[in-house]
């Protein structure tokens, strides 16, 4: 099992993900504002503390470091003008990760920090550009079940990154409770489904004032969506997600 250490000093907040990639990436702000800090500095040393390399952040805030080998990384440590000092210790990650880091105004004094860390984790694309409720991706559920097989965590992987490249995004996880059959037990299962998406996009560091739920109540066949629909009852077992 991987193991991950924490240290910071001034942080309000870091978020760390790891995804595919053999790439280390993220974002470093203003937690009060929101606003990006530009020209801090991220350095990344090895297990014997020695520095690796230092990148240094863009207009947007962003960074970005592709090492030869992703497990050599052991810490990466952020420093900004006026801002105190963040750092994550990395052990045995074999992919690469997001860890974005939200700074606070440097009084002299450290402060307490929080993190969000989640594990082997695999996030199957990226989204960039303008997107609307048409284009975020579905998924199905199993028969009679709540939770997430691999190809729904794919899925939802697709709108952690999304979020992650639309900062300000705010998604809905919209479900169906099909009233045709056991109302009760169909109702219960539909709220425990939603639920669990959105404990898996807040376990892979989305905020949860980001989330919302939505069961809808449905008496009749659900329209079909996107280019491949499964059609009959598999539709009322589908969720899609809603910018909001």
């Amino acid at each position: 099992m991987k193991k991950l250490q924490f240290i910071a000093l001034g942080a309000a907040l870091l978020s760390f993900v790891s995804v595919s990639a053999q790439k280390i990436e993220g974002r470093v702000f203003d937690k009060k504002t929101n606003n990006p800090i530009t020209e801090g500095e991220v350095t990344f040393y090895n297990n014997s503390g020695e520095r690796i390399a230092t990148v240094y952040t863009t207009s947007e805030g962003t960074y970005s470091f592709e090492p030869k080998n992703v497990k050599e990384v052991h810490k990466v440590s952020t420093a900004a003008k006026n801002y105190s000092k963040a750092e994550v210790l990395i052990n045995q990650m074999e992919k690469g990760v997001i860890a974005n880091f939200g700074l606070t105004s440097s009084t002299g004094e450290p402060t307490k920090a929080y993190a969000n860390v989640t594990e082997n984790i695999s996030a199957s694309g990226t989204y960039t550009g303008k997107y609307d409720n048409s284009t975020l991706p579905s998924f199905y559920y199993d028969f009679n079940s709540s939770y997430l097989n691999q190809d729904n965590k794919n899925t939802v992987d697709e709108i952690v990154s999304y979020m992650y490249n639309n900062r300000d995004a705010k998604v809905r996880v919209h479900v169906y409770f099909d009233t045709r059959g056991n109302a009760k037990y169909d109702e219960w299962l539909s709220e425990r489904r939603a639920d669990r998406v959105i404990n898996y996009l807040v376990m892979k560091g989305i905020n949860p004032s980001r989330l919302m739920k939505w069961v809808e109540t449905v008496n009749s066949n659900i329209p079909p969506k996107g280019p491949n629909p499964k059609g009959g009852g598999w539709e009322s077992r589908r969720c899609d997600f809603d910018i909001i």
